[in-house]
């Protein structure tokens, strides 16, 4: 069997990462502290890996950290 397999280095903790991907309804497994891996199939469609993609950006601004302001 085969099938995709990415990596993302992430700088919030890695369990609050995959936490956020889960309520964004996105099934992802950590690796490490700081890593976040992505499974999809190999017959993984354009329009899916789109929606993947809009759910993990949902799911970084949960964990978000605001930027410190100007002083």
């Amino acid at each position: 069997a085969s099938g995709l397999l990415a990596g993302i280095k992430v700088k919030p903790p890695m369990g609050e990462v995959v936490g956020a991907c889960l309520a964004e309804k996105l099934l992802t497994v950590g690796a490490g502290e700081n890593v976040v891996r992505l499974l999809p199939p190999l017959n993984v469609t354009q329009a899916e890996i789109s929606e993947a993609v809009q759910r993990l950006s949902l799911a970084l601004k949960r964990v978000a950290k605001p930027a410190p302001k100007p002083a």
